[in-house]
């Protein structure tokens, strides 16, 4: 008991110690971590949004082209329904080597 309490601002003094500096570990491995995510997030977005774009893209024109296909479009345009079919599996075909 005599040992505490002669020692005991030594003691407080040393844990506030080792607490400040675990908490400046702490900080900084935060700060660092989130840096990363930052990083992260930027790639994601950018992959996320030139591909999305070319995949909506493709799938648009496959939906088209299957539309054409079904209803067997007896429409009185300049292009004939095969034709535009055969347009749209080129732009397709451009999409997808784009990749």
């Amino acid at each position: 008991m005599k040992f505490i309490k002669l020692h005991f601002e030594k003691i407080v003094l040393g844990l506030l110690f080792v607490i400040f500096i675990q908490q400046c570990s702490t900080s900084s491995r935060v700060n660092k971590i989130e840096k990363q995510a930052k990083v992260m997030n930027q790639r994601i977005d950018s992959v996320y949004t030139s591909d999305l774009q070319k995949m909506i893209e493709i799938e648009g024109l496959r939906a088209s082209k299957r539309t054409l296909y079904d209803w067997n479009a007896v429409v009185r345009t300049a292009v004939r329904p095969d034709d535009r079919m055969n347009e749209y599996d080129a732009q397709i075909e451009k999409i997808q080597k784009s990749k």
